[in-house]
């Protein structure tokens, strides 16, 4: 297309360079030259609005890398913290069951001295008991 487009204005000034132009001629030419010249104004405003946009869109995936690796690392802190938390419950847990295990125990020593108490209370009230 821009090939075409200078092999055309390369006619244009050799047909000016003829010395039998008129003014039609002139003006065509012109306006030709005119529309090349925006054609080529709007390319390069093409290419800069891409260069413009291809930088922004670099920025943004910077950022948003930036971005996911920070919540990455959170997430990584907050496992980590979720772990600790896990075996801190755990150990709490094991500590209890131990305690209530213990309790249990006295529990059974208690109640098995309580047994014994109410056997020697009952043969007590049955040595007191008139025949």
């Amino acid at each position: 297309m821009n090939e075409e487009l200078l092999l055309r204005a390369v006619a244009a000034l050799e047909h000016l360079a003829n010395p039998g132009l008129r003014w039609g001629d002139i003006i065509a030419l012109s306006v030709g030259l005119v529309q090349c010249s925006l054609i080529a104004w709007g390319l390069w405003l093409m290419r800069q609005s891409a260069g413009h946009r291809d930088q922004h869109h670099e920025e943004t995936m910077a950022a948003l890398r930036q971005q996911g690796e920070a919540l990455q690392r959170r997430d990584e802190r907050g496992d980590r913290q979720h772990e600790a938390t896990m075996a801190a419950l755990r150990q709490q847990h094991e500590a209890t069951m131990a305690a209530l295990r213990q309790q249990g125990e006295a529990l059974k020593g208690v109640s098995e001295g309580m047994r014994e108490m109410g056997e020697g209370i009952r043969e007590m009230i049955a040595r007191t008991r008139p025949a």
